[in-house]
């Protein structure tokens, strides 16, 4: 209850710190309490410079929830910002990963390249040498066959 018999419930407390225009409406309310909807039928004005214990602990209260909401919201932001970075590691691992495998198939391949080649090289030699081999042969048959030729052509002309 307050001073004059009201009910703490019908009345409306609005705390102004000295502004003028403020306190002019406050003063305008409390001259007319009807104009407020509801069921409030006085409104109090009450001094910013003495808050009471009550209106301390609700103030500490509201800026705590207000901290452990932003908290939550920097929580969440870090854990997004977490598995973005996990997310990137792991493809940059896959990346290196398979860098790694292609430079290991790629020098697979430059050194069976050079197998091939220096294989071929031999090929090369062997090849010219079995042609040279071939006309010299061919050189020395064809030249029994010319003596073999010359000799019955002049058997047959004697």
């Amino acid at each position: 209850m307050s001073d004059n018999g009201e009910s703490q419930d019908n009345v409306i407390k609005f705390r102004a710190g000295g502004l003028g225009a403020v306190d002019q409406t406050l003063g305008t309310l409390n001259a007319q309490p009807n104009v407020i909807s509801g069921s409030a039928s006085k409104i109090e004005h009450i001094d910013m410079a003495n808050p009471t214990r009550e209106e301390i602990d609700a103030k500490l209260a509201t800026t705590e929830a207000r901290i452990e909401t932003k908290l939550t919201s920097l929580e969440g932001k870090f854990d997004l910002i977490s598995s973005k970075i996990d997310f990137a590691i792991q493809q940059m691992v896959i990346s290196q990963d398979v860098t790694q495998k292609t430079a290991e198939r790629a020098e697979t391949v430059a050194l069976r390249t050079e197998e091939i080649a220096r294989s071929s090289r031999w090929n090369m030699v062997f090849l010219a040498l079995a042609v040279v081999a071939s006309v010299i042969a061919t050189l020395g048959f064809g030249a029994q066959m010319f003596d073999l030729a010359s000799n019955l052509f002049q058997a047959g002309a004697k």
